[in-house]
């Protein structure tokens, strides 16, 4: 096992648990709400907390395809192994933790809850069939998602390429920079009409960067990487300007520094 695999197994597994929690939460809500109406008994309470918890396993789904995909190629079997390993075990930690909290109730807990785990298993069957052919989230991707973007930046002829690649110090000199880049990104107009579950998307992501930017030793061009992640996230969820502004910010204060010609 690689130095990848070994963090990629780690991430993931932070990731289960944020999946778990999310759908604890989601059940709650739903079972909340449902109390305030004196609706407990209602079995559409229980459809409501199949499909809240479905939501919540397709977000934690598609955040570790996304991880994975950026550590690692979509064809490599040892990232698919692991990214399976780890949908198994959200899915039988969630259906665990349902039937504890309504075994009083064994009308859902059983029948209801067997048939949800066949419904997430096949949403996990079917994501591994996408990762494994170098598909997110519906589209075929590439590494670099947003590689086009930057090098139309570069390659424009108002723009010159300065500074060497491989640079911490460059990291390092503009991490606040960078750092307030991502957080302007976050404060935008576009981000607060994105539904909850996008915001958390786009932060998580986030926050992968600013691990990166903020380490003793940081890699730039995992910086990179995650900078375009980040933009191109960011404007397939409907935030195109803010992403615009956010990754030229970045790039021009690394390695690829933007200026007008004069």
């Amino acid at each position: 096992m690689t130095e990848d695999d070994n963090y990629l197994e780690r991430a993931l597994g932070r990731l289960i648990d944020d999946g778990l929690n999310d759908a604890r939460r989601a059940v709650n809500t739903v079972v909340a709400d449902a109390a305030g109406r004196g609706a407990l008994g209602n079995s559409r309470v229980f459809l409501l907390c199949d499909e809240a918890v479905a939501k919540a396993f397709d977000t934690a789904l598609a955040k570790m395809a996304a991880l994975a995909f950026d550590l690692d190629g979509p064809t490599a079997a040892e990232k698919c192994q692991l990214l399976e390993n780890a949908g198994k075990r959200l899915m039988d930690n969630i259906v665990s933790h349902l039937r504890k909290q309504f075994a009083g109730n064994t009308s859902y807990a059983v029948p209801s809850v067997d048939r949800l785990q066949k419904s997430l298993n096949v949403k996990l069957e079917r994501l591994i069939d996408d990762f494994s052919h170098g598909v997110l989230g519906g589209a075929v991707v590439k590494k670099d998602p947003v590689a086009h973007v930057i090098g139309n930046i570069i390659n424009s002829p108002h723009a010159v390429q300065q500074i060497g690649d491989n640079n911490q110090q460059v990291v390092h000199q503009h991490a606040t920079t960078i750092n307030q880049a991502i957080d302007k990104l976050l404060d935008s107009d576009e981000y607060r009409q994105l539904r909850p579950e996008e915001q958390i998307a786009l932060r998580d992501t986030a926050d992968v960067l600013r691990g990166e930017i903020n380490s003793a030793t940081p890699d730039v061009g995992k910086v990179r990487r995650w900078t375009e992640r980040l933009g191109s996230l960011a404007k397939q969820l409907g935030m195109p300007v803010a992403a615009d502004i956010f990754v030229k910010v970045v790039f021009a204060v690394l390695s690829l520094s933007i200026t007008s010609a004069r």
